[in-house]
């Protein structure tokens, strides 16, 4: 296995990203499982850590576990309560026995994935995992922290999901149907990674491949070359 991956976020820096020239191993996140079969790439690892996604996504996670070539699968054990059994015990799943917290002081490294302390976001939770797993070197890219904006979570208007799809890498991110949620970039995302950042083990490095990330300053900045 490489000590290097690369964490795909879902945020506008990812469309910057060449997918089939990536040499390292990855992480894949909540629904960017719809472009998959677009653009021929799969994952490594795949994460979802929103239990709205899981409920959302439940046929098409259940079938990307069953038919796709993704090595594992990283779920929070609670929010598959409701999925088939023969999904909860497929060996390419991993339930974590995660604790909620609500403030990032309360964020910890874990030491396992039954002693896991839920990240405050899907981008930091992959980076955990992937510590988890053995990984050194950390890439992100996509984890923009852009999220500046509230909307009606109930609306249909074509407009409204236009707007919000520019928080993302591609424009069907979210659709009429899809139950959505937002945080404020300053009161949510930003300090559960600088947390992160301030308690990251000495044998861990996080690198930021995004130049408009909003965290940017929180991990040294690495040319997407490094992970081609």
């Amino acid at each position: 296995m490489s000590k290097k991956i690369l964490v795909i976020g879902n945020g506008p820096s990812t469309k910057d990203l060449d997918f089939l020239k990536i040499k390292i191993d990855t992480f894949g996140m909540n629904n960017s499982y719809k472009i998959y079969d677009k653009i021929n790439f799969y994952p490594t690892y795949f994460g979802s850590f929103d239990k709205r996604h899981c409920t959302e996504n439940k046929d098409a996670y259940c079938n990307l576990i069953l038919n796709s070539p993704i090595n594992k699968f990283f779920f929070c054990k609670d929010d598959l309560e409701d999925y088939p059994e023969e999904i909860k015990n497929n060996s390419k799943v991993c339930l974590i026995n995660s604790k909620s917290i609500k403030r990032p002081n309360q964020l910890y490294w874990p030491e396992s994935f039954e002693k896991y302390r839920h990240g405050g976001n899907s981008g930091i939770n992959c980076v955990l995992c992937s510590y988890l797993l053995g990984y050194k070197e950390i890439f992100i890219i996509g984890c923009d922290s852009s999220y500046d904006k509230r909307f009606d979570e109930n609306t249909n208007d074509s407009k409204a999901l236009e707007t919000i799809n520019q928080n993302y890498f591609f424009d069907d991110y979210y659709t009429k149907d899809t139950d959505r949620q937002f945080q404020a970039t300053l009161r949510f995302h930003r300090p559960f990674w600088k947390v992160l950042k301030i308690r990251i083990p000495k044998n861990i490095k996080i690198f930021n491949c995004s130049t408009i990330s909003k965290i940017k300053d929180l991990f040294e900045y690495k040319n997407l070359e490094i992970v081609y």
